[in-house]
């Protein structure tokens, strides 16, 4: 009986380890978004029960890599869509002021004719 209380209360203890560690990694991919499971030591589960890997090779970073890559392409897009919006707009202011001198100029020839 004090055998079974022990191995009990030991892996107790090891879920416990398991569900710190588990937060923390949890927590440092949320703020870096990198994936570091070589510093994740599990003692209960193992690791790709968890991650979905079965070697340690495996890079799980790539597919978030992709995405950031995907979203920095897109920004780059957005900056330049933005910048032809930008001379489209000086284009036209242009083209206004022109239009508003050419009509003053009509204007004040019909006043003073």
């Amino acid at each position: 009986m004090e055998s079974e209380k022990w191995k009990l209360n030991h892996e107790n203890l090891d879920l416990k380890h398991d569900i710190d560690s588990l937060t923390s990694f949890i927590n440092i991919a949320k703020r870096t978004g990198k994936w570091d499971t070589k510093r994740l030591q599990l003692k209960t589960v193992p690791l790709d029960r968890i991650i979905g890997i079965t070697h340690d090779d495996t890079h799980p970073t790539l597919p978030l890599h992709k995405e950031i890559q995907y979203r920095d392409e897109r920004i780059q897009v957005l900056y330049a869509e933005i910048e032809q919006l930008r001379k489209t707009q000086d284009e036209l202011a242009k083209q206004v002021e022109k239009c508003l001198f050419n009509f003053s100029e009509r204007e004040f020839q019909l006043l003073f004719s």
